[in-house]
């Protein structure tokens, strides 16, 4: 028996429901359930992501094993606590460049501009021309 789990994905509020039954009628052994984000946040891969406004935070989230012994090998388990190590370090590492990012292409464009409406105007119509790409996507995906 194989088990996928930890399918990450982002949907308009309305859809969520109608791609969740469409998931589940796909083969009747092959079951999808959700997790809904709680106080702006959602467990996913042994990470909390937590959006807010154009940064992604990271934080460490273990799920609770049934029953309270572990049944894999030590070796195993060191190895699972080695790539969940690395994984928070690149995680980390990408939100620093991110953050850098951000704020270098936004002193750039203060500089230039002078103007910091004409800069934040400019942010926001990248981040709806985004959003509208992303959406697009969606819906393509929704009506195949």
């Amino acid at each position: 028996m194989l088990y996928v789990d930890d399918i990450f994905t982002i949907l308009p509020t309305n859809k969520i429901q109608y791609v969740l039954e469409k998931f589940n009628a796909y083969h009747p052994r092959l079951k999808f359930t959700l997790e809904l984000e709680r106080n702006n946040c959602l467990n996913f891969l042994d990470v909390t992501t937590i959006p807010v406004r154009l940064e992604n935070n990271v934080d460490a989230f273990t799920k609770k094993i049934k029953g309270e012994v572990s049944k894999h090998q030590k070796k195993a388990q060191e190895i699972i606590e080695e790539i969940k190590k690395q994984t928070m370090e690149i995680a980390s590492e990408l939100k620093t460049n991110i953050e850098n990012k951000i704020n270098t292409i936004g002193e750039e464009m203060i500089e230039k501009l002078k103007d910091k409406k004409e800069a934040l105007k400019i942010v926001l119509e990248m981040l709806i021309s985004q959003v509208k790409e992303v959406l697009k996507d969606v819906k393509d995906d929704i009506l195949k």
